[in-house]
């Protein structure tokens, strides 16, 4: 993976995700970065997830040991793949952020598979949850954080200037501990901001079916009702 670091922090490209042993090369920096003291704050933007290969298991370890905060600001597809990537920190995504399911020809075609990060997220969350991995259907907007995927979701235009603002946040913050604290809280009021702004009918119809599919019954009757 190369870096390039700047005085606003370190910019990584997005074909990073996408080279051979990025997920040893991401590990790396990751544990780099925890042991700075420098550095307070990791940011992630883009397409989230698009690993070919690697040992995944090792970077969500070293993310969710990682000592800064890590933000993932998502405002295109979100992948299996990339739900581990914030560790212990935030996924933001834009309202028009989707998450691709692992299932079907076309996400097989895709090369989007299941993935612990994703499956330990949707966990959370009973049946929203399930209904994402299982469905089949693609989770937008809302329904990202119903179902674990997203801890806060803005609008696409909240999302656009983001970065900068926190990392504004973050160089004020005496710690990265101070910074977790700071940054929590400009989200927070990004979401709220961002609440009337947000079409909740693809929450409300997806939640409806999380509902009803996993409401009682075994693996037939679940799957029946989830065609339907």
């Amino acid at each position: 993976a190369r870096e390039r670091v700047a005085s606003r922090g370190v910019y990584l490209r997005h074909s990073t995700f996408e080279a051979e042993g990025a997920c040893a090369d991401l590990t790396k920096l990751l544990r780099r970065w925890s042991s700075h003291n420098l550095v307070k704050a990791v940011v992630i933007e883009g397409v989230q997830g698009a690993f070919r290969c690697g040992d995944r298991a090792s970077l969500y370890r070293a993310a969710a040991s990682c000592d800064s905060p890590i933000v993932q600001l998502v405002d295109g597809l979100l992948l299996p793949g990339g739900v581990g990537l914030s560790g212990r920190g935030f996924r933001v995504c834009g309202d028009g952020a989707v998450f691709v399911p692992p299932l079907g020809a076309a996400a097989v075609e895709a090369g989007v598979s299941l993935d612990g990060g994703a499956a330990f997220a949707c966990s959370r969350t009973g049946n929203y949850g399930r209904a994402a991995l299982v469905s089949g259907l693609p989770v937008r907007g809302s329904a990202l954080k119903a179902c674990g995927l997203a801890t806060h979701v803005v609008t696409d235009h909240a999302l656009q200037n983001l970065a900068e603002e926190l990392a504004d946040v973050a160089d004020q913050a005496a710690d990265s501990s101070a910074a977790r604290v700071a940054i929590q809280a400009h989200l927070d009021d990004r979401e709220q901001a961002s609440r009337a702004l947000l079409n909740d009918e693809g929450e409300a119809a997806f939640l409806e079916l999380g509902d009803a599919a996993f409401v009682d019954g075994d693996v037939d009757a679940i799957l029946e009702r989830l065609a339907k």
